[in-house]
């Protein structure tokens, strides 16, 4: 399910927005010492402070969310799998946020006994399953999230 282009694409995205933090705060810094060396005191402090809240929401609303998943991805490829054969239960309508990822909530169960179910998470970034309800299944999972499953 996850390749080296998804790795690649989620370092990418982190990088170019990184790069426009990065970016931002050279401009705050650059309009504070022209406004400091012009003895504008007051340009200085406002350009101070609307420059840091840009650089702020920017990288809280828009970095962010890329260095997470890139950081998940890069765990992901370096980390522990584990595989399971469980059967299929259902998939989440909609999907939700969790450790800055969207994620849809992925339930099987063990054996015949429905019961016993288990929460596995598919990243929403993949085209949707469509398994039947019952389907034996080979699932290659890092922690509660999805590498790969195959039906069987």
């Amino acid at each position: 399910m996850y390749t080296a282009e998804d790795f690649a694409r989620a370092k990418k995205g982190f990088h170019a927005r990184l790069y426009v933090a990065g970016a931002l705060l050279a401009v705050t810094i650059a309009c504070l010492c022209v406004a400091l060396t012009l003895r504008l005191r007051l340009f200085g402090m406002i350009s101070m402070l609307i420059g840091l809240w840009i650089t702020y929401y920017f990288a809280a609303t828009k970095m962010n969310p890329w260095r997470k998943y890139y950081l998940l991805l890069k765990d992901m490829k370096e980390g522990l799998e584990r595989e399971t054969q469980m059967r299929f239960w259902e998939i989440s309508g909609e999907p939700r946020m969790l450790d800055g990822v969207a994620v849809y909530d992925f339930m099987v169960y063990e054996g015949d006994d429905e019961a016993e179910q288990r929460l596995f998470l598919w990243d929403a970034d993949k085209p949707l399953p469509t398994y039947p309800k019952g389907q034996l299944l080979d699932i290659v999972s890092f922690g509660k999230y999805i590498k790969s499953v195959k039906a069987i």
